[in-house]
Formats: C-alpha cells, sequence, structure tokens
C-alpha cells in the first residue's frame, strides 16, 4: 500500500518475484519460463553451470562438450566441441578454462576460447586409468580421481605446461570431487563407502582420516 497523505492519494501496488540464474539480468525484458528442455543427443553425462549463467555438459555419446546458452528466455546449444573417448566429467575454472575427464581415453583436456573466439579443446594429459570425477580448485589446479586406480591425482601448471604433480591413494572406488574455499579436496569413494580431505599441510598435500558413509555415496559438495 502506498500512501500519499499530501496528495490525499493512495494507492496498492503488486508485486511478483521470481528466481533467476547466475548471469541474468532482470532487465532482459522477458519472464523466466517455467521449463524448458534442450535435445542434445549423445548420452550426456557430466554438467556444471559457468559463472556467466552458460552451461557445460560433458556428452560421451558424442565424444564431446556441449555449451548450453540462453537466448530470449530459451536454451540451446551454442558450442559443441570434439574431445577424446568418453568424455563424461567437466569442470571449469575460475579464468573460464573448461576441464574434461575423457574416461576411456584415460585422459583430460582444456577447452578454452582461442583468438578468434571460437571454443578449441587443448593437447590431452594423459592421467590415471579411468578418469570418474573432476574438479578444478581455488588455486586453478585440477584433481582428477581415478575409479578404478584408487586415486586422486592433482594437475598444475609446471614450466608453463600442465603436469600431474602429485598422486595420492584415498581407498576403493573414488568417484566424486568436490572443492573447498579453503582449497581443500572432499573425495566420496563409492565403493568403500567413505568420505576423505584432501589439504595440504606441512609442505605436502596429505589425505585425511576416511569417514565412513551410507553406502554407495555418489554425490557430494563443500561449503
Amino acid at each position: 500500500l502506498l500512501s500519499q497523505p499530501n496528495l490525499g492519494k493512495q494507492a496498492t501496488l503488486r508485486v511478483t518475484a521470481g528466481l533467476i540464474s547466475p548471469g541474468m539480468s532482470l532487465l532482459d525484458g522477458y519472464a523466466v519460463p517455467s521449463g524448458t528442455s534442450v535435445a542434445v543427443g549423445g548420452a550426456p553425462s557430466g554438467l556444471v553451470v559457468d559463472a556467466d549463467g552458460s552451461a557445460w555438459l560433458a556428452n560421451p555419446g558424442l565424444n564431446s562438450v556441449q555449451r548450453l546458452l540462453r537466448w530470449q528466455g530459451v536454451w540451446t546449444v551454442a558450442d559443441t566441441v570434439a574431445l577424446g573417448n568418453g568424455a563424461s566429467e567437466v569442470s571449469v575454472a575460475a579464468d573460464g578454462t573448461v576441464w574434461v575427464a575423457n574416461t576411456t581415453d584415460g585422459t583430460i583436456q582444456p577447452i578454452a576460447r582461442n583468438n578468434a573466439g571460437v571454443w578449441t579443446a587443448g593437447a590431452p594429459i594423459a592421467v590415471a586409468a579411468n578418469p570418474s570425477a573432476i574438479v578444478v580448485a581455488r588455486d586453478n589446479a585440477v584433481w582428477v580421481a581415478s575409479g578404478s586406480g584408487k586415486t586422486v591425482q592433482r594437475i598444475a601448471t609446471v614450466n608453463g605446461a600442465p603436469v600431474v604433480t602429485v598422486t595420492l591413494a584415498v581407498g576403493t572406488g573414488p568417484k566424486v570431487l568436490a572443492a573447498s574455499v579453503d582449497n581443500a579436496i572432499w573425495v566420496a569413494n563409492t565403493t568403500g563407502n567413505t568420505v576423505r580431505r584432501i589439504s595440504f599441510e606441512d609442505g605436502a598435500w596429505r589425505v585425511g582420516a576416511p569417514t565412513s558413509v551410507v553406502r554407495g555415496p555418489s554425490s557430494l559438495a563443500a561449503s
């Protein structure tokens, strides 16, 4: 109720509020749709939302990663980047670089814009067999879990090139990773039914003691 006694007038205003995705503006001039679907083909697997509000979808059925973008309220496939075999997990770094784990090939690859503004995949980097999860930490290092190798590896830039700098044994079936704001990494062992924390202590990366959880942990988030 808006009242203006000095003018002897009053009015009732009805205001509607709604939730919007990160990166969107209330001034875009259209209403957020109640629900949309996007045909992507293949066999979509990993999914992550970028800081600009777009989404990256790993699609092992197409051996590619697809960029989903909302234009005038409708989600569409804006870009498709061809990768190695089994591109199944994806994560985005703070600088906008997209990292993908190719499960079949045992590699990871970066995706970034080239000088022409086109999203392009970089050279594959060999990691332990069956990379089943990937996450970028606060320091832009990339962490990869090996589902069959019982390890988690850290990939960082050394002398201008990304290389595996650390390999840590974490337990049976590591398939989920999460990065926390203190630069620690959390890993869920789906087969071993445990969760463990990896942190940098006394000059080295160390794996904390396992915490037992309900059978088959399949998702993980860090505050």
